[in-house]
């Protein structure tokens, strides 16, 4: 019998894409797979109308906004409860292909050492694009993160599509909750190869992402809470896994990169984000 893993995906107020990601797993050629999905607090009617239109499907209903890790983790205790032999974090913004998780299993399977697995990110609206192979490049020390856009071994795997074993999770532990959203999949997977574990991206499990990498791209002007969740991320991944050190050279890359967008306004909000991260 195929493995058993359990789908995790997180909802907050996005009900319409969650429906059409649940949808698209409907397609699924894997036999053996169970979905939650953890809602984060919406202020509209999300949970009615998906479990109006899954009535099978479990919704569990968080009573905050805790973020990513927080609302995922949720949906990991669950689905460890019940014995599953992976756990398959997908966003809500997604549709999958056919044969996006028998790859994903195929691969995690293929060599023990293998803790986390993700898959090929390709643009929703362009999906001969790739968004990210994976995941992406780090430097470690500012909290430097850049897609990886061709075959390749990324640093990190994404959190958009990433497949843990059962074995990871109670060796490496849940997601780091301090992060409310940005580079909680970064910190992980640091985590998981520290523990000796490699991550793997299988090229034949094709993922398509509305979550485009516009949110990173310099054309774009960010919303100021983005911005803000974003800087106190880096702020709080740098204290975690770099020094002072790498704090202020990101202060100053991140001053010289406004300053090239004509993005002046926003560069104390960057400021106080990273170092309100990096303090607390």
């Amino acid at each position: 019998m195929e493995p058993r893993v359990g789908i995790v995906i997180l909802n907050w107020n996005g009900w319409q894409d969650t429906v059409e990601c649940l949808s698209s797993l409907q397609g699924l050629a894997y036999p053996n797979f169970e979905v939650i999905v953890v809602d984060n607090a919406s202020t509209n009617d999300s949970v009615g109308q998906i479990r109006q239109r899954f009535p099978a499907v479990r919704v569990i209903e968080s009573p905050e906004n805790g973020g990513f890790s927080k609302g995922n983790n949720l949906g990991i205790r669950a689905f460890m409860a019940a014995g599953v032999d992976y756990v398959w974090l997908l966003n809500n913004d997604t549709t999958v292909s056919t044969l996006a998780l028998t790859e994903l299993v195929r691969l995690a399977q293929s060599d023990r050492r293998l803790g986390v697995v993700g898959s090929v990110l390709y643009e929703y609206d362009q999906p001969g694009v790739v968004q990210a192979w994976g995941g992406g490049s780090l430097n470690k020390l500012f909290g430097l993160t850049k897609d990886l856009k061709y075959p390749g071994i990324p640093s990190y795997i994404t959190g958009a599509s990433m497949l843990i074993s059962r074995k990871t999770l109670l060796e490496v532990g849940l997601l780091e909750e301090g992060y409310f959203f940005y580079m909680e999949d970064v910190d992980f997977c640091l985590r998981v190869i520290d523990k000796e574990y490699l991550i793997g991206v299988s090229s034949r499990s094709r993922i398509y992402h509305k979550g485009s990498s516009s949110v990173n791209n310099t054309k774009t002007m960010k919303s100021v809470k983005s911005d803000l969740l974003f800087s106190e991320s880096v702020g709080k991944y740098i204290k975690r896994n770099s020094s002072l050190v790498g704090l202020l050279g990101r202060i100053f890359i991140m001053i010289s990169s406004r300053l090239r967008r004509g993005e002046a306004g926003r560069i104390p909000v960057v400021v106080s984000g990273v170092v309100r991260g990096y303090l607390r």
